[in-house]
């Protein structure tokens, strides 16, 4: 199984969070036999394989998120300090 070229192939689809859908192609003919046996142990063990979902998470979007707040609340203030400034000025 883990040497299998087709599991090479898979192999970014077969793990992590990536969710992946096999649709194993048999034969009722008597001369694709071995290569329709094959294929259904292929699907029987792909099947099993079992994986951890996790988050990705980039901590950078945080870092980022705090700068931008923080420039949202200084313009904030130099706004209502030209709001002032117009309104004396009138």
């Amino acid at each position: 199984y883990r040497e299998s070229k087709l599991t090479r192939l898979l192999k970014d689809a077969l793990g992590g969070n990536g969710m992946t859908v096999l649709l194993a192609c048999v034969s009722p003919a008597d001369t694709n036999f071995d290569e329709t046996v094959n294929t259904l142990r292929f699907a029987s063990r792909a099947s099993s394989v079992v994986n951890k979902a996790k988050v990705n998470m980039d901590n950078s979007c945080n870092t980022d998120n705090i700068a931008l707040l923080k420039e949202v609340q200084s313009l904030k203030q130099q706004l209502e300090t030209l709001q002032a400034k117009c309104a004396t000025d009138n």
